[in-house]
């Protein structure tokens, strides 16, 4: 079918046409892929400007991201378009810089439309052909820019937009993300999850996803101070409510009902969500990761040569996770299976009784 359009075109006099259109195509797939980078580049250099901690940052294939202070670069083949995670400052923000934060890409969009509406004005005349390429690119630029100006949810995930409406016109949905900030920034500066202060009580009624967030904070509370019926509270309520939260976090949502199956010998719980996130599991090197492996093997799989294994390689890599608050968190729990495991006693399991029958 295709051979017989380029023959068509080629016959009828439309190969030019056909040709200048996938020119434009081509060009405008490369605009919107600069158009997206750019917009988190935006993100990483107003938020290094506002002391927000850097996570990861990937162009293209290429992947940025803090390990114990320091910037590592790997591949991911896997990951092509572009991402900046980072993390709230320890001291307390305005709402304008939050706001400013959330803008950082949207303002890096809208600036690169100007920049390429210059060398277009310049060209247009005397290079007709070449400043349609620019034309093109600022068209993709202003696009991406636009669409996260937009005050939308997309999977759970409110847009920059949304994000920015909120903070300006100060509505509760700001405040939710003010609390939501808060609380990351307590476990970012190293405060053990059983010690953060969550000043807002989410709705469970009709959560969105920070509401969704709060919980999980509260959820991580609970499991810090070994409160097992607190925890179990909480997972419920999460549980029920999974169609709220965001998508890209689900799992970590499911690492941690399956993580509840097991403590409270629910095997079908803890299958059931172990299934749902094995894969990922399976290449998860980080600490909760490998805690949650380790407490599905001794208590759903009743394999202690397995959880041995992932105790130890989870106390191998726990100061690499970028969250100092949880890794304290997941230290204690790891180290509480360990002790179960070599009989020598030590902080209590947070189990009940008959889970260590």
């Amino acid at each position: 079918m295709i051979l017989i359009l380029f023959s068509h075109a080629h016959s009828t006099g439309q190969w030019q046409v056909f040709h200048d259109l996938i020119i434009k195509f081509f060009f405008m797939f490369i605009g919107l892929i600069l158009g997206i980078h750019i917009h988190e580049l935006g993100h990483l250099l107003i938020g290094s400007r506002l002391n927000y901690k850097l996570i990861s940052f990937s162009i293209g294939f290429l992947y940025v991201y803090k390990e114990n202070n320091n910037l590592k670069l790997k591949i991911k083949k896997t990951h092509f378009a572009g991402s900046c995670t980072m993390l709230p400052p320890q001291q307390k923000l305005t709402n304008f810089k939050y706001g400013l934060y959330y803008a950082g890409g949207i303002l890096f969009n809208f600036s690169t439309v100007i920049i390429m509406l210059i060398p277009y004005l310049l060209l247009k005349h005397n290079y007709a052909k070449v400043s349609e390429y620019f034309f093109t690119i600022l068209v993709a630029s202003f696009l991406i820019g636009l669409f996260n100006f937009l005050p939308m949810t997309v999977n759970n995930n409110p847009s920059d937009g949304k994000l920015i409406w909120s903070i300006l016109l100060n509505n509760s949905f700001a405040e939710k993300l003010i609390e939501t900030n808060y609380v990351t920034t307590q476990l970012s500066a190293g405060v053990h999850s059983k010690d953060v202060e969550i000043r807002y009580y989410p709705d469970i009624d009709r959560p969105d996803s920070f509401d969704m967030m709060i919980l999980l904070y509260s959820y991580f509370k609970a499991l810090g101070n070994n409160n097992l019926t607190g925890l179990i509270d909480y997972s419920k309520v999460l549980e029920n409510n999974m169609h709220a939260f965001p998508k890209q976090n689900l799992p970590v949502l499911y690492y941690e009902l399956c993580f509840v199956g097991c403590i409270t010998n629910d095997n079908s719980k803890a299958n059931y969500y172990y299934e749902k996130v094995r894969k990922t599991l399976r290449n998860d090197k980080d600490v909760n990761g490998m805690r949650v492996k380790a407490y599905y093997e001794y208590y759903s799989n009743g394999n202690t040569q397995a959880a041995m294994i992932y105790c130890e390689q989870a106390l191998k890599v726990v100061d690499k996770f970028p969250i100092k608050g949880q890794s304290f968190m997941e230290k204690d729990l790891v180290e509480r299976l360990k002790f179960l495991l070599y009989g020598k006693g030590g902080p209590p399991c947070l189990v009940p009784s008959s889970a260590t029958s």
